[in-house]
């Protein structure tokens, strides 16, 4: 086989977000920068993350959205073959046991990316779950899988990993705010949060909004921010997220990947719920001090919101407080410990 070769099998889309694409693009970047080759087979409907896998030389194999179970694990068994990978790398909650199975008998090595224990089994080589007390789950597994539990395998992309972290002063009151809900943002949080914002508009210079790749909300929050009292700035699949993050005196942030991104800049943060695989991480944030749980996504509780982001904005200590314990959570080598792990693995 050839070990050179890596696939990954990853969606992105609407319904599940970018979250599980991005993370497995910051395995590809790592593994292409020991010098292999990285390919992701996937059902990808956000153009701007394929042109982002282009401009780092990984390849994409698309497949059509939908696609019958049986022919898709066909199309991946000959892709196997052909290039003669010895590693997968497969993130996404609808592949199960089954499909795991099936791609083990390809002969191939098996990485498994989980975030909350979904499976009644997991059989592969490397089970991989980043997550905030991920150490203390206790997985029924393969006799001879690896386990690397747990946020000093959190993956950040290169663009993250290379931005200075903050380091202060902290002003009085943040007059800079980031507003950031995810690549798809399926229920417009981020219209939830401008509304959250209007009644400490006078206290707030600039909010920076970043609308992702799948997000279908364009218009509606375009609308909202003509009609609204803040100074806001859309940024449509900004590329330079980090430094719009460094930018900002603190943010409101959807509890996906962008967490972790923000808790390794030091950006002091409050996280609302939009996902249930969100929950867990975001609740361990707030018991670490790193961050403040603004609780589950609704738009009847505006009020509450606006009052928690407030209680952030006008304290200083605060923030700095967050921003200390925050850059404590992540080592930002997440990436190549996981490759590490990979490369040592016997056989």
């Amino acid at each position: 086989m050839n070990k050179n070769t890596l696939i990954i099998r990853a969606d992105a889309n609407e319904e599940i977000g970018i979250g599980h694409f991005m993370r497995c693009l910051s395995i590809a970047c790592t593994w292409e920068k020991r010098g292999g080759k990285a390919v992701i087979v996937s059902d990808c409907r956000a153009p701007a993350l394929e042109k982002k896998a282009g401009k780092a030389e990984i390849g994409i194999v698309s497949l059509p959205p939908g696609i019958p179970m049986e022919k898709e694990l066909s199309t991946l068994a000959d892709i196997i073959k052909q290039t003669g990978a010895h590693w997968i790398v497969i993130d996404g909650y609808r592949f199960d046991e089954t499909y795991h199975k099936a791609i083990k008998a390809c002969g191939i090595r098996l990485l498994l990316m989980d975030d909350y224990n979904h499976l009644p089994f997991y059989r592969c080589d490397i089970l991989v779950n980043q997550n905030l007390g991920a150490d203390k789950i206790s997985y029924r597994h393969s006799r001879n899988t690896r386990l690397l539990l747990g946020h000093e395998y959190t993956l950040l992309r290169r663009e993250f990993t290379e931005t200075e972290p903050v380091s202060g002063p902290f002003p009085e009151t943040a007059g800079r705010i980031l507003v950031t809900m995810g690549g798809s943002d399926p229920d417009n949080a981020t219209l939830t949060v401008i509304h959250a914002l209007i009644p400490a508009a006078k206290n707030i210079s600039v909010v920076d909004i970043v609308i992702g790749p799948s997000n279908p909300h364009l218009k509606s929050i375009e609308e909202a921010v003509t009609c609204s009292p803040l100074n806001c700035r859309i940024h449509v699949n900004p590329g330079n997220m980090a430094g719009l993050m460094t930018r900002a005196d603190m943010a409101v942030s959807a509890g996906g990947s962008t967490a972790w991104e923000l808790s390794y800049l030091g950006i002091p943060s409050v996280f609302i719920v939009t996902a249930a695989n969100q929950e867990n991480s975001v609740r361990k944030i707030q018991e670490f001090n790193a961050g403040i749980n603004a609780g589950s996504h609704s738009p009847s509780s505006i009020r509450e919101l606006s009052d928690t982001i407030y209680r952030l904005m006008s304290s200083s200590t605060l923030r700095e407080e967050l921003s200390r314990q925050s850059k404590r959570l992540i080592s930002g080598k997440g990436g190549n410990k996981i490759v590490d792990a990979m490369e040592s693995y016997p056989g």
